[in-house]
């Protein structure tokens, strides 16, 4: 049932069109494709061992123009992980993204790192898969 969840909620999150560069820089690094924890439930896929995941630490306002004020004594800024799965057929550049979002609440994206991996399988490795720790859950 969770599975399905995740096909449905992709395929809601599907984005056919190509992300434009962002005024903001993210630096992605090279990261492990499973954060290995006593949670993490087995893969049911053979997983993508062609290509390594890629993490990221993005700098997201605290609040939005117009939808809230920082006050001034609080960092304008939150810390938020997010972990990407490239897609390993065509160019991850213009590739379209899938972004899975756990329930939670207050559950790291950790147990949505098997179902990244392989729903990206499924969907024949033409999807760039992205995973993000909600505020305050995990490594944000």
């Amino acid at each position: 049932m969770r599975f399905y969840h995740a096909i449905l909620l992709a395929a809601i999150a599907v984005s056919s069109i190509t992300a434009k560069s962002s005024k903001t820089s993210i630096q992605w690094k090279s990261c492990p494709e499973l954060t290995v924890t006593s949670q993490t439930p087995v893969s049911s896929g053979s997983g993508s061992s062609d290509a390594d995941a890629e993490c990221a630490v993005y700098n997201a306002p605290r609040c939005y123009p117009g939808i809230c004020e920082t006050p001034e004594d609080i960092d304008p800024t939150i810390e938020v992980f997010v972990k990407r799965y490239p897609a390993t057929v065509g160019n991850p550049k213009t590739a379209p993204n899938v972004w899975l979002l756990e329930g939670g609440p207050g559950i790291s994206s950790v147990l949505m790192e098997p179902t990244a991996i392989d729903l990206q399988e499924k969907l024949g490795g033409s999807f760039n898969m992205y995973i993000i720790d909600h505020r305050g859950t995990g490594r944000t």
